[in-house]
């Protein structure tokens, strides 16, 4: 519990720090977010290293390092570069099995599944630091996810009841869910009442659509946790990695981070 928590002080204060240092030079949340994505892309590619050739390996880290340079023309062309790259990848993977007979379709699965979990997941990133409300969206999106993280493991740990989903973590409870949603909702509210009153800088956004906001995201959050869950037992691992004593490795980290990013982005870029 003590190094969890410590870890967690750390992450919490190395966040900050990104974001302070973000609105002093902005390139450094892309290329801290491209660093990310190959730390991820590396543990999922260890993890599953008995099914993806050299080559498809390669190519899964070639295709992570290209989105830094395209994510610098995202402003005029939106995420068409991204997914234009993205399609290239996956096109050149199929091209790839004309050359080596090791390729399996297990293998393949696995590059078409780690080209969106968690390329195009943290690729989301980049355009949602370059919004009108970039800074504010980033914020909502951590806080609120490690929040819901939070709650659910005090609240489940304190309250305990019915299992969530025994089959896939054994230790989520529907207690734990609830306090989730209310972590996730008191995260949201709680960066909004801080940029409003404490920072003084405005937000495009009114309370209520925040509230839902909070609401529904919370939701996301917990899903992303669940589906890392169910993919580390049919892999057969506990952690994806061990880079964050207490936590795992980063991907570990960012399983529910990347959900809520999504919803994050799909709500108030796309449909607002």
């Amino acid at each position: 519990m003590a190094k969890r928590l410590l870890t967690a002080g750390i992450l919490t204060i190395f966040g900050l720090g990104l974001l302070f240092l973000r609105e002093l030079w902005p390139p450094s949340f892309r290329i801290l977010a491209c660093l990310v994505m190959l730390m991820a892309v590396w543990e999922m590619e260890s993890t599953f290293r008995a099914d993806l050739t050299p080559a498809l390996r390669a190519l899964l880290m070639l295709t992570a390092a290209a989105t830094l340079p395209v994510s610098f023309f995202l402003e005029g062309s939106g995420m068409i570069l991204l997914f234009a790259v993205v399609l290239s990848s996956f096109l050149l993977m199929m091209v790839t099995t004309l050359f080596d007979r090791n390729v399996t379709l297990k293998g393949m699965g696995l590059y078409a599944l780690m080209l969106f979990y968690p390329i195009v997941l943290i690729s989301l990133f980049y355009d949602l630091s370059d919004q009108p409300d970039g800074l504010f969206l980033l914020v909502i999106t951590i806080a609120g996810s490690c929040l819901s993280d939070t709650f659910a493991f005090f609240v489940g740990s304190a309250l305990k009841g019915p299992k969530l989903c025994p089959e896939i973590s054994p230790k989520k409870t529907i207690s734990g869910a609830l306090g989730g949603v209310l972590g996730g909702v008191t995260g949201v509210m709680a960066s909004w009442l801080i940029f409003e009153g404490a920072l003084g800088i405005p937000v495009s956004y009114e309370w209520y659509i925040l509230l839902i906001a909070g609401l529904i995201g919370s939701v996301f959050t917990e899903l992303g946790d669940l589906v890392e869950s169910s993919l580390k037992r049919r892999a057969g691992v506990k952690d994806f990695g061990n880079l964050l004593p207490g936590h795992g490795g980063v991907m570990d980290r960012l399983d529910s981070i990347m959900f809520h990013g999504f919803f994050v982005y799909l709500f108030f870029v796309v449909i607002l």
